[in-house]
């Protein structure tokens, strides 16, 4: 099996799939909005990648 990883942006094709994968699988205390780890990704020098 071979897997690669893709950075998630807001225009990325996996976009609406990260957003309901987060909501299910994080409790609400628990849980970040993806665009709030896009925007983290975007000033804070850390990478946001979906396998």
């Amino acid at each position: 099996m071979k897997l690669h990883t893709e950075y998630i942006t807001k225009n990325s094709r996996y976009w609406e799939e990260v957003n309901r994968l987060a909501k299910e699988a994080f409790p609400p205390e628990e849980y970040i909005a993806p665009q709030t780890l896009v925007d983290m990704a975007e000033t804070d020098h850390i990478d946001f990648l979906a396998l």
